[in-house]
């Protein structure tokens, strides 16, 4: 259905051939209001507003209908009937799940961290947090949390960081780290980050410590462990390389690249670039040039590669056609692959 709206359309519609009572339901309607707009695309919008105009017809609307309305007149830039269904919500809810929307968003626009500190206390007071908001209250912590790290506030970042899901924990860490890194600030807590986020990773890898996702496989789970513990690997090891500790990060290099399959330029460059500083250079230089020739070589890979070359001849005259032999055999190697994809 996502890549073809025509054919998810018709399955919605046949669904509602069987069916019609689905669309009462708030969640099938805005599906399938969603796929129609997708569908017509500029001749949708005379159908969507005369389903509309049935849907609320039939009165008796729940919050979740309401919201669909709105959701839609607000694409259509319907501001006063926006603000007319929003009163009739807030209306028939009093105590609705509106409440919790628009303290969310109160929180998200408050820039003073004082300030969003105690809307944050507030709506914890006035929504007591239990398994179904679970989710949503972690996303407030993290808010703060990532709001305390961009004002370089780590003690009261890592406070607010530590009371989060160690999944969504490392990942602020790991995101944190690389900024830090980047930007030569505070390196060795930057340091000391991406290692915590690493070695969380890599352990989920070996051993989860959480359930499989629901609607997914266990080899995507897998692929989906894998590429954080690369992710957070690779963070590391360029924070190791920029403090001069080749060795230790080499290997951490290597996994994040081969992971992906040595097929992603950033993660290759980490790896060639501690290829060249901690390999025999006939090693190093046989594994750059096979990044060059596969078309997944940066412009600091090539750079390595570059300075091997160097140091092998003594001198950079006739690296330039060298580098080109090994470009040409990219370049013929995205040929075919575009002429077997034809």
């Amino acid at each position: 259905m996502q890549n073809d709206p025509a054919a998810g359309l018709a399955v919605l519609e046949e669904g509602l051939q069987k069916y019609p009572a689905l669309k009462s339901d708030a969640t099938f309607f805005g599906t399938y209001l969603g796929a129609i707009s997708r569908v017509k695309k500029k001749e949708a919008m005379p159908v969507i507003s005369e389903e509309l105009l049935q849907f609320e017809k039939k009165g008796n609307l729940s919050e979740a209908g309401y919201n669909t309305l709105i959701g839609f007149y607000t694409r259509d830039k319907r501001k006063e009937k926006v603000d007319s269904l929003t009163a009739a919500m807030k209306l028939a809810y009093p105590d609705g799940d509106w409440k919790k929307t628009e303290a969310g968003m109160l929180f998200a626009k408050e820039k003073d961290l004082a300030k969003k500190t105690a809307l944050y206390e507030d709506f914890i007071r006035q929504f007591p947090p239990n398994d179904a908001t679970k989710a949503g209250v972690d996303n407030l912590r993290s808010q703060l949390a990532n709001a305390y790290a961009g004002a370089k506030d780590y003690d009261k970042f890592q406070q607010w960081n530590s009371s989060l899901a160690k999944s969504a924990a490392a990942m602020n860490s790991n995101n944190l780290a690389w900024k830090m890194a980047e930007n030569d600030d505070n390196i060795e807590l930057a340091k000391k980050m991406a290692y915590d986020a690493t070695m969380y990773a890599k352990g989920e890898v070996e051993k989860p410590s959480d359930k499989k996702p629901e609607g997914m496989t266990s080899k995507q789970w897998k692929q989906q462990r894998e590429t954080n513990y690369a992710m957070f690997g690779d963070t590391y090891a360029f924070i190791l390389y920029k403090l001069g500790d080749f060795k230790t990060a080499y290997p951490i290099a290597k996994d994040a690249a081969t992971i992906n399959k040595l097929k992603d330029p950033e993660y290759n460059e980490r790896y060639a670039l501690l290829a060249e500083k901690t390999l025999p250079s006939t090693e190093s230089k046989k594994l750059i040039e096979q990044f060059v020739k596969d078309g997944v070589a940066s412009s600091k890979t090539k750079e390595a590669l570059k300075n091997i070359y160097v140091k092998e001849k003594s001198s950079e005259a006739g690296f330039d056609t060298y580098l080109a032999a090994l470009e040409a055999d990219a370049k013929i190697k995205k040929r075919d692959e575009i002429a077997k994809s034809i």
